[in-house]
């Protein structure tokens, strides 16, 4: 049995303006070197995404609802596909 330690990537993709400049702003000095342009996801569909760190992720999701966020997440596994994994951090109806 192998015990790997797989690595992710992770991103977010902005769905308007506003939330755009929220991002870069978070990271700062980083910003122009996490800006990734035209990257093919999983989907067939290409997107400019901010590459960020997954402690970022929560923090993002945390603050959705009283800084009017919108945005996707996405991840790599290793050097597999970029991929909308959104969903999966969506709140479940009770």
């Amino acid at each position: 049995m192998s015990t790997q330690n797989t690595e992710y990537e992770w991103f977010i993709h902005p769905q308007d303006a506003h939330t755009n400049q929220v991002i870069a702003n978070e990271l700062g000095e980083q910003a122009e070197e996490s800006y990734e342009r035209d990257v093919r996801c999983a989907d067939g569909k290409r997107r400019n995404l901010w590459r960020i760190p997954a402690a970022t992720v929560w923090a993002f999701l945390e603050s959705v609802g009283r800084m009017d966020l919108r945005f996707r997440i996405f991840n790599r596994k290793g050097s597999g596909q970029v991929r909308d994994v959104t969903s999966v951090f969506k709140k479940r109806r009770r």
